[in-house]
């Protein structure tokens, strides 16, 4: 694509986080938090919830086509603010189980522009993209970083407190035994077992480290 083409074809990331940010986006500092597969819908959730509870937000896509799904958020800010590569474009969604017989709209790639606090923050929301070796993950932007340690300190507390797997059957067949050990442990740290299919997962039903209530969680804070 031509500077012209690129140029003509509306705002660039760059464009929409400089608006909202109040600087030049590629002067921050971007903090990534991955996300396990079996955690996405509960970090799709969590993140609208939280964005929700400090006064909503807006959700634009991100233009480029396939080179967006192997390239980094700093990356795409500092080629969009260069050479106008990735402008703003549709949201991109995919549906995701949420029990046997539900299922939920996710974002699996979308740019949030929201406040915290009263300070301006982004977030790319991006799932796995095993194709081109990318793990699914929120990538965080914002000028003031206590605002982003803040922010993901609420966002990793929504996650357990509003998680789609309480009361849930977890199967090992189709995520990594780390990405189970991961998912049972951070759920079951606010004490609430999670009920377990352990099939071909490698885990003992009373192993060590998956139950037991942990300091500073309040999942009545979420309702």
């Amino acid at each position: 694509m031509s500077h012209d083409d690129a140029a003509a074809s509306g705002p660039s990331v760059a464009d929409a986080l400089g608006e909202h940010l109040g600087v030049d986006p590629r002067g921050l500092p971007v903090v990534t938090e991955q996300v396990s597969p079996l955690r996405a819908v509960d970090a799709d959730v969590a993140l609208e919830a939280v964005v929700e509870r400090h006064g909503g937000g807006r959700l634009v896509g991100v233009g480029g086509g396939e080179q967006r799904m192997h390239t980094s958020f700093s990356e795409i800010v500092e080629q969009s603010g260069r050479w106008r590569h990735f402008p703003l474009g549709a949201v991109d969604y995919t549906r995701a189980a949420t029990g046997p017989d539900t299922e939920r709209r996710v974002v699996s790639y979308g740019l949030h522009l929201f406040r915290f606090s009263g300070a301006p923050v982004a977030v790319l929301q991006r799932a796995s993209s095993p194709r081109f070796g990318m793990e699914a993950a929120l990538e965080v932007m914002s000028p003031d970083e206590d605002v982003t340690l803040a922010f993901l300190a609420e966002l990793r507390e929504a996650m357990v407190a509003r998680s789609v797997l309480r009361g849930q059957v977890v199967s090992g067949r189709d995520v990594g035994d780390a990405d189970l050990r991961t998912a049972v442990a951070e759920m079951t740290a606010d004490g609430e077992r999670i009920t377990r299919s352990l099939l071909g997962a490698g885990l003992e039903p009373d192993g060590a480290g998956l139950s037991g209530p942990a300091p500073g969680i309040s999942p009545d804070a979420w309702g």
